[in-house]
This record gives structure tokens, sequence and C-alpha cells, in this order.
């Protein structure tokens, strides 16, 4: 079987065991005792899955390659932009919930979404000067929104609005790929080439020591750590270093 039509479902089935998972886990339970429950086209879901995130009404909202699906628990619904308008949803790269509650879905290139009261909006639309593109998008705390561009840098977005966390001018000439804040209020950014950094009192630091690559992929935060994957393999700031320690061996040296 080819891999393309294998992924989208595997995916599918894992991160919405996950998140059931996360919020309701009893620690004396084995994962073989929990109910596992597989979809797929059957159930109305199309494509790669890309992004998910829950909103706070208990609906799972997925972004795959084909567009935007609520899951209601049993099946999957597109979600689709009104008739003419002017934005269609064909590919969704990333969700994340607002402070308000509201779903934020990133389209391809400068295109920010926000679902209120069953229509979008481009958010996008309240920056100057214009975005020319969005390149990632993250959940920080439990309230706010980072986003990253390729013109206003990287920024906040709550209560309606943006703030400029870290301008593009403090970081080098390399789009940032991924984002994470720590308990500690630091905010992390990982680049496509130039590698780690974070921001916290108005300071950029670089992070060079101890990094498998400078190609940084994803970023988990927990805490005050962080879980750090590049190209060249996983690595972990344990509150004071990038190491290797606590990464299984087989992840820390794969992409």
């Amino acid at each position: 079987m080819r891999r393309r039509h294998w992924r989208p479902y595997l995916w599918a089935a894992v991160m919405v065991a996950c998140f059931h998972q996360a919020r309701a886990m009893d620690p004396e339970r084995l994962m073989s005792q929990y109910v596992r429950q597989q979809w797929g086209s059957e159930s109305g879901l199309q494509g790669e899955v890309l992004a998910i995130t829950q909103t706070d009404d208990g609906y799972l909202w997925v972004g795959t390659d084909q567009g935007l699906f609520r899951f209601d628990g049993r099946v999957f619904h597109r979600v689709e932009q009104q008739a003419g308008a002017t934005t269609p949803i064909t590919r969704v790269v990333g969700l994340a919930v607002d402070d308000q509650g509201n779903l934020i879905v990133r389209l391809p290139e400068r295109n920010l979404l926000r679902y209120v009261n069953g229509s979008f909006e481009n958010i996008l639309e309240l920056l100057q000067p214009r975005e020319l593109a969005v390149t990632t998008m993250t959940r920080a705390g439990e309230h706010d929104v980072l986003v990253s561009g390729l013109t206003n840098g990287t920024l906040r977005y709550s209560n309606g609005r943006f703030s400029r966390v870290v301008p593009n001018s403090a970081l080098p000439a390399s789009p940032v790929t991924s984002l994470a804040q720590t308990s500690d209020g630091r905010i992390w950014l990982g680049t496509r080439d130039a590698g780690l950094f974070y921001a916290h009192n108005g300071n950029v630091v670089a992070i060079t020591k101890g990094l498998p690559g400078r190609r940084i992929n994803s970023l988990l935060a927990i805490g005050t750590e962080v879980w750090i994957g590049t190209d060249a393999g996983m690595a972990r700031w344990n509150g004071s270093e990038v190491t290797a320690e606590g990464v299984a061996p087989s992840l820390r040296h794969v992409s």
C-alpha cells in the first residue's frame, strides 16, 4: 500500500486518541486497556492531516491538505467559506484556539482566519504593513496565540489584537518555523536554517550548544522544558542547557 493512502487515517487515529487520553488518562491503567477507534474517508475525513485542535464546545477540528473538518464524535463534517468568499479553504496548515474560544485557521501564505458565529474573517487584515506570509502558529499558555510572519516578525494575538513580541531584525535572515512558550515566560523560536532562540524581557538569546541540527522543525514546551525536533534528531532543553538526556536513543539522530 502506498504511504499516502494510509497516512491520513493513521494520523487522525493517533491524534484523536492523544487528545482524549491527555484529558482523562488514568495512571493506573495500561495503554492496552483504552479503547481505540480509527476514522477515515468512510467517516467523512479527506486528505492528509496537517493540524488538529479542540474548541471549548468539545468539537475536534482537523486541518488537512483538502480542507477543514469538524468531528462531532461520530463523523467528520467539512467546514467551508460562505458562497462568494475570496479565500477558499482548500488546505489548512495550522489550527489554534484564541483567548475568546474562537478557532484560528492558518492557510498557506497570507491567510489567517478566525471562525466566529459560523463565519470566517481574515484577521491578518488588521496588520500594517501587510503580512506577506505566516510561517508558523501555536497556542501560548492558556489564552494567547503566537504567530510568526515574514514581514511583521513574531506576534502575540490576544483579545482580538496583535502585539509584536520579536521583530524580524532581532533574528538572522531565516524564517521562523516553530514556536513555543515555556512557563517562565520565554518565547522559543526555531528557524529554518539559523537554529534556536528564545526571547525574554526584551532580549533575544541564541542557543547553539547541544543542538543536533540548525533546522528546527518542531518545539514542544512542558513547564520550563522544551523538546526540540530538528532534521538531525531530537533534543531537550532541561531548563539550563540542550541535552540528549531523557530522549529515546532511537530519536536522537532521525529527522
